[in-house]
């Protein structure tokens, strides 16, 4: 299955959260997971988020981020365009979706990619469903 990784289930398998092992065997099945350049920009800032507050140190902080590098590096990485972004802000108009425009963003990637978007975030499937994207939330098999 070809799919597109929004940020939250990359960090969760960099930074080993809950659920980690699960998304790394998903990732690990079939052709190399996509990304985006602006999501791996989120995971760095959710990083240096943890850094700020003192969750980690500044020197585990750049080891994760070393570390994301070196996850990514096997994945196939897409570049965020303005038909993206015009497309997630017509996501946005249709207001009863409750997104926010770095969700609108991961699922205006994956429909144009025509790739399965992978997410732990409940809001962001139910949004791709409703908008007709293939998604799924491996947390949640029977949403």
């Amino acid at each position: 299955m070809s799919s597109y990784w929004e940020s939250s289930t990359i960090a969760t398998v960099l930074l080993q959260q809950h659920g980690w092992e699960q998304l790394r065997e998903l990732a690990a099945t079939g052709p190399a997971p996509c990304f985006s350049d602006f999501g791996a920009g989120e995971v760095t800032s959710a990083i240096g988020i943890n850094v700020r507050q003192g969750i980690v140190d500044a020197t585990t902080g750049l080891a994760a981020a070393d570390a994301l590098g070196v996850m990514l590096a096997p994945w196939r990485r897409e570049l965020l365009t303005q038909v993206d972004i015009a497309r997630a802000t017509s996501h946005l108009r249709n207001f009863t979706l409750g997104l926010r425009l770095p969700d609108a963003l991961h699922i205006a990637i994956a429909e144009r990619l025509n790739l399965t978007l992978i997410t732990a975030d409940r809001r962001q499937y139910a949004a791709a469903q409703v908008l007709g994207i293939a998604a799924r939330n491996p947390f949640d098999e029977g949403a």
